[in-house]
C-alpha cells in the first residue's frame, strides 16, 4: 500500500539529516546514526513493487517507470505505482555471488530508439566474463539484442565484477570492471579488469581513449588502478564522471575519474587484507590519485545518484543505509547517514525525472523504494 508523506514524516526524516563533521567524514569510525523507524512508519518512504529476486539496478523510462534488473537475469518494467510486467528476450546470465545481470542502462535517445544496454556475466565458474549487449525495447520485449563487448580475458571465480553503467554526454558508454580478486590485474593494462572503460555506442574503443595508441595496452580502457567500483555516474551539471568502489577490510572510495588516471589499487589503499596485513606501500603514492572520500571501516557502498544541487546519494551493502553525501566546499563531502538497518542491503540508488529518490534492496524478496522530493529538501 503506497503511504503518502505528511509533514510530520518530513520532520522526522530532516532530523535525521545530520551532518557528520568534515574532519570526521572521511574515515568515519563507529556506527553511524538510526534513523526511527517511525520515519518510515510515517511514510516518509514508501514501498512500491515486490519482492524481486535480488533486484539490483534501475533505469528510469522517459515515458514513465522504469526497468528493474535482477541478479538472476529477470527484467522487468515497473511503473510508478508500481504495476509490473516481465520483459522478455533478456540474455541468459551466469549467476552466483557476485555474478548475474549487473546493470541496465536506458540511452538518452530512448524515446526514438529504443536503445537499452546491459551489463551481465557469461560462462562458467572457472572461465567468466562480463558482457555488454545493446537491444531496443519494444512493448514488454528486448528485440535485436547483440552482445558488443566481451571483457577480457576470461577469469575464474564468481566476485568483484563492477559491472556498472553510464552515458556520457556525447553518447559514449561508461562499465566499471572489478579486479575478479587478483589485485595484479588492477594495473595491467593489458587486460580490462579492475579499469573502467570508454566505449563507442556499437561498442567499439574510442580513438581518443587515453590508450588507444599505447602498444599493448587494451583501447578501451579509461581509467585504471580501481578495485570494485560499484558506482558510476555523471554530475547533471558539471558533466564530471564520478565512481565510488569497494576497498578490501576499510578503504572504501569516492573518486572523480579522468582519462589515463591510476587510482592506485593494490599499490595504495586505505584499507588491508582480510587477514590483517597491510597492502600495498601506503595511502599515496605520486602519479596516483588521492579518493576524495573515504570509508573506513568499509560499508561497501553500492549505486551512484547525483543531483543538479551536487549531492551524492549511496546504498550501501554491509553498512544497510542510504548515504547523501553534500560538498564541504574544500574539495571534500560532509556524510549524513539515513535509514540505518531499516531495509537492508541497498545494492542500487537512481534519482527519479522528478526529484525522487528510488532504492533496491539486495534480498532474495527485495523490493522498490520511494523516498519523496520533498523528505530531502
Amino acid at each position: 500500500m503506497a503511504h503518502f508523506i505528511t509533514p510530520a514524516a518530513i520532520g522526522l526524516l530532516l532530523g535525521l539529516l545530520v551532518p557528520l563533521p568534515a574532519a570526521d567524514a572521511a574515515a568515519a569510525e563507529g556506527p553511524a546514526r538510526e534513523a526511527p523507524a517511525a520515519a518510515i512508519a510515517a511514510g516518509a518512504v514508501e514501498r512500491v513493487a515486490g519482492p524481486f529476486d535480488f533486484p539490483w539496478s534501475i533505469a528510469f523510462l522517459p515515458e514513465g517507470g522504469m526497468l528493474v534488473g535482477t541478479r538472476p537475469g529477470r527484467l522487468w518494467r515497473v511503473s510508478a505505482d508500481g504495476e509490473r510486467r516481465e520483459i522478455a528476450g533478456v540474455p541468459e546470465v551466469l549467476t552466483g555471488n557476485h555474478a548475474g545481470l549487473l546493470d541496465v542502462m536506458v540511452t538518452r535517445d530512448f524515446a526514438r530508439s529504443g536503445t537499452v544496454y546491459l551489463a551481465h556475466v557469461r560462462g562458467e565458474e572457472p572461465a567468466n566474463t562480463v558482457i555488454l549487449s545493446r537491444a531496443r525495447l519494444q512493448g514488454d520485449e528486448l528485440i535485436d539484442r547483440e552482445e558488443i563487448f566481451v571483457a577480457e580475458p576470461m577469469a575464474d571465480g564468481l566476485d568483484e565484477f563492477g559491472g556498472r553503467l553510464a552515458e556520457g554526454a556525447d553518447g559514449h558508454v561508461f562499465l566499471s570492471l572489478g579486479f575478479k580478486f587478483d589485485p595484479e590485474r588492477s594495473q595491467d593494462l593489458g587486460q580490462h579488469w579492475g579499469k573502467i572503460l570508454r566505449l563507442d555506442p556499437d561498442g567499439e574503443a574510442p580513438f581518443d581513449n587515453p590508450f588507444a595508441h599505447v602498444p599493448g595496452a587494451r583501447r578501451e580502457i579509461w581509467s585504471f588502478g580501481h578495485r570494485n567500483p560499484q558506482g558510476l555516474a555523471f554530475h547533471p551539471v558539471t558533466g564530471e564522471l564520478w565512481s565510488h568502489e569497494h576497498g578490501p577490510q576499510g578503504g572504501d572510495e569516492v573518486n572523480r575519474i579522468e582519462p589515463g588516471r591510476n587510482y592506485g589499487w593494490p599499490v595504495v589503499t586505505h584499507g588491508i587484507n582480510y587477514d590483517g596485513t597491510p597492502v600495498g606501500i601506503g595511502v599515496q603514492a605520486p602519479g596516483m590519485a588521492d579518493p576524495l572520500h573515504v570509508w573506513t571501516p568499509s560499508i561497501a557502498p553500492s549505486g551512484l545518484a547525483i543531483d543538479a544541487e551536487g549531492t551524492f546519494w549511496a546504498g550501501a551493502l554491509a553498512g544497510m543505509t542510504l548515504v547523501r553525501l553534500e560538498p564541504d566546499g574544500e574539495g571534500g563531502f560532509a556524510e549524513t547517514r539515513m535509514l540505518e538497518g531499516e531495509f537492508g542491503r541497498i545494492r542500487d540508488v537512481r534519482r527519479g525525472p522528478d526529484g525522487d529518490l528510488w532504492f533496491v534492496t539486495d534480498d532474495p524478496e527485495g523490493h522498490l523504494y520511494r523516498v519523496p522530493k520533498a523528505a530531502m529538501e
